[in-house]
């Protein structure tokens, strides 16, 4: 996903029902670029990629306070990864994708004053 082969186009070409990159505040599909505007989000179609990869969701809290951000719905049998926490201490802060925490079903996070969340959706662990 990261590395494509060519400029995203912020829509769907592959028919996965998400755009290959799409823009967020802090509810979904609602970007803020206006001039003060301190958070944006953005999420990465794994579907696009030629591998077809997890889908790439990133928040980033430009505010000098915590802000919750909606996050999308993962695909059917995958969840959330937190792969990078920029408010936590290391070794907290950054995790491989295998040893990364689960959101589980949460449908919203908290972003630390200013920092960034990645969150990566890969398949959820059986219970």
């Amino acid at each position: 996903v990261l590395r494509a082969g060519a400029f995203y186009q912020g829509r769907d070409y592959v028919g996965s029902g998400k755009p290959d990159i799409s823009f967020h505040g802090t509810q979904l599909w609602a970007p803020d670029f206006s001039p003060g505007s301190r958070c944006l989000a953005f999420l990465l179609c794994g579907k696009h990629a030629q591998d077809q990869q997890g889908d790439i969701y990133v928040a980033m809290n430009m505010y000098w306070e915590g802000l919750p951000y909606q996050i999308p719905a993962p695909r059917a049998g995958e969840c959330w990864r937190i792969v990078v926490n920029t408010s936590m201490r290391a070794p907290y802060d950054i995790f491989e994708v295998a040893d990364a925490p689960s959101l589980g079903d949460r449908q919203e996070i908290i972003v630390g004053p200013r920092s960034m969340m990645v969150l990566v959706a890969q398949a959820c662990n059986p219970s």
